[in-house]
């Protein structure tokens, strides 16, 4: 039989004023883009790493290889993306409409341009904040490729950086399910150990 292209394991998750959530599990295959280098947008990054007998986490395994069973926290409506990262056989270009929206606008572009544009909600006062503001004002100094914004019923998406800065803004015109400015996943540090507890029980029943 061929191999699996999705993830091979999927645990529902019910946290108290949460999205809804999921931990989600994939085997790296040999030819998928993440083992051939693919970068990873700050969503898709594992939160566990099982390599042979080792436990790791992204910092500590430091590249993907393939055999690697990773488990990521993550919402229903990106598992698709996901597959593509973990399991597809196909490389990801810059330009990937599902990964890095339809069309690129530059940081400069105002709120208040895209509002009209694509007949989009705005508060007059936020009419002349750009792309490039609303992503600092998000993630501050801590903006990566991939990262996203809730534009009304659009997506923003971080397409390119050059010297630290903004130097392309994606836009999706449908969007995830749940794009939106970025919450917390777990409100206490207790619900997150609980939820590592249960997916490790998983894994070694």
């Amino acid at each position: 039989m061929p191999p699996r292209a999705g993830p091979v394991e999927r645990i529902e998750l019910e946290l108290p004023g949460q999205v809804d959530c999921e931990i989600v599990g994939y085997t790296v295959r040999d030819n998928s883009p993440v083992a051939r280098g693919q970068r990873l947008p700050r969503w898709a990054r594992p939160s566990l790493i099982l390599r042979g007998r080792e436990v790791l986490n992204v910092h500590t395994a430091r590249h993907l290889k393939p055999g690697d069973h990773v488990y990521l926290f993550t919402s229903p409506g990106k598992v698709p993306l996901l597959d593509r990262l973990f399991a597809g056989a196909r490389e990801i270009p810059a330009d990937d409409v599902l990964l890095y929206g339809d069309f690129a606008l530059t940081p400069d572009v105002t709120a208040g341009w895209v509002a009209e544009m694509y007949g989009q909600p705005l508060a007059v006062e936020n009419a002349q904040t750009t792309l490039a503001e609303l992503f600092r004002a998000e993630y501050r100094d801590d903006i990566e490729i991939g990262d996203r914004l809730a534009f009304g019923s659009l997506s923003l998406i971080v397409r390119d950086m050059q010297d630290g800065h903004i130097a392309q803004v994606g836009l999706a015109l449908e969007p995830l399910p749940d794009s939106r400015p970025r919450l917390p996943l777990f409100q206490t540090g207790g619900e997150m150990r609980a939820a590592f507890s249960r997916l490790w029980a998983r894994i070694r029943s």
